[in-house]
Order: structure tokens, then C-alpha cells, then sequence
């Protein structure tokens, strides 16, 4: 940088040097800063995104209850020091449990304790074309076998251990015709039974098996 002095008389111009300022101690100093900030960062994301991944269904494990409450496509996961927590979900998506059709919504919410899920937030259950928010899960056990307890609404069911076990896939919505479809034929078989018993008579079995086959 040249500067230029006023006077009454020439002066020859002076230059000055400020490679001396960008390369001071402070300099070096607030490199050195962001270096390190930037490593952290770095270190910090990596080690969240392997517990995120590792994560939730360990973390249910450590509390007491099966792995295979929450699906596979579990993405990330938060837990407060008070107990509450949020599970986030690539998508929307659908298990089947052997009979029961469950959706998770995309986030889901609650509060994990030892044994227990409780508040739960994001989670149905289809009962007979009726789809019921389920509130908790909590484990039970007696003499013979543990299990779990699901409450869901006005209802409560307790579900043996072992069909939470295996962690499922979740899907979207290519189950749901076949649930659909199977809650129309336990539906068909009540009222069919409920006729024969008002009626007294019994449909020709070959009429039954064509229905059956519809």
C-alpha cells in the first residue's frame, strides 16, 4: 500500500508492508480456532449418525422391551433427560403384526420408562376398519411368559413377547387391500353366523365355499 503524506514540500512516497498484520499471532491464532471447530463438527456429526443409525431399536432393548415395536425404517432418533423422546421415520409406512395391520406416522412421540412407552404419539392400529391411536406399550410377564400390553383406546390386548421380537419392514400402503380385504371376510363370516342363528337354517355349503372364493 503506498500513502502520501501532504507537505509544503515533495516527499518521496513510503511503502509499507502489511503482509506482517495478516500473518500475526492473532491471525494464526483464529486459523488455528476454525481448524479445530472444524474437526469437531465433523467428529460430532459422524458420531451422531452411527448412533442414529445403531440407535433406537437398542435403545428399546435397553429399556426393557422387544426390538420389533418399531420397524426398520427408523431413522433418527431424540431422548430427553426426563423420559420423553422422538422417533422420526423415512415415510409413513405399514407393519403387519400376524393379524393386525399398525401405521407409524413419519414422527412419532411419547415416553420411554423401563417396561414402558407411554404418551405414544404417530401410531394406529386397524380393528375391524376402525383405525385406533395406540398409547402405550408396556411389558408384562407372570410365571409362564412375558408379554406385552398394547392400549389402545377403549381397548387393551396383551400380545405375547415374541411377536415383537423380529424387526419388520415397513411398508407403504400395499398391505392395506389385503387387510382390507381380510377384515371384510371376518366381517362376512359374523354376519353370515349371525344370519343362521336368527334364521335356523344354513346356507348350502357350496353357495358358502362361492363366496368364499369371490
Amino acid at each position: 500500500m503506498v500513502c502520501w503524506l501532504s507537505s509544503s514540500m515533495p516527499i518521496k512516497p513510503h511503502r509499507v508492508e502489511i503482509g506482517s498484520v495478516h500473518g500475526g499471532p492473532e491471525a494464526k491464532t483464529m486459523a488455528i480456532a476454525l481448524r479445530f471447530l472444524s474437526v469437531a463438527t465433523f467428529l460430532f456429526l459422524l458420531t451422531s449418525s452411527a448412533v442414529a443409525s445403531a440407535g433406537v431399536h437398542d435403545l428399546l432393548k435397553k429399556f426393557g422391551l422387544p426390538k420389533g415395536l418399531l420397524p426398520h425404517s427408523a431413522k433418527n432418533y431424540s431422548l430427553a433427560q426426563d423420559g420423553s423422546f422422538v422417533v422420526r421415520f423415512k415415510h409413513p409406512c405399514y407393519v403387519m403384526f400376524t393379524d393386525d395391520l399398525v401405521y407409524y406416522e413419519d414422527t412419532i412421540t411419547g415416553h420411554i420408562s423401563y417396561g414402558s412407552l407411554s404418551g405414544i404419539k404417530g401410531i394406529q392400529v386397524e380393528k375391524l376398519f376402525v383405525w385406533l391411536p395406540i398409547s402405550s406399550f408396556i411389558a408384562v410377564a407372570d410365571a409362564d411368559s412375558k408379554a406385552i400390553q398394547v392400549n389402545m383406546g377403549f381397548l387393551t390386548e396383551t400380545i405375547p413377547w415374541k411377536k415383537f421380537k423380529e424387526i419388520r419392514d415397513c411398508r407403504k400402503k400395499r398391505l392395506q387391500m389385503a387387510s382390507n380385504r381380510r377384515n371384510a371376510d371376518l366381517l362376512s363370516d359374523e354376519l353370515f353366523a349371525a344370519a343362521e342363528v336368527r334364521s335356523g337354517f344354513s346356507l348350502p355349503f357350496a353357495l358358502v365355499n362361492y363366496l368364499d372364493h369371490v
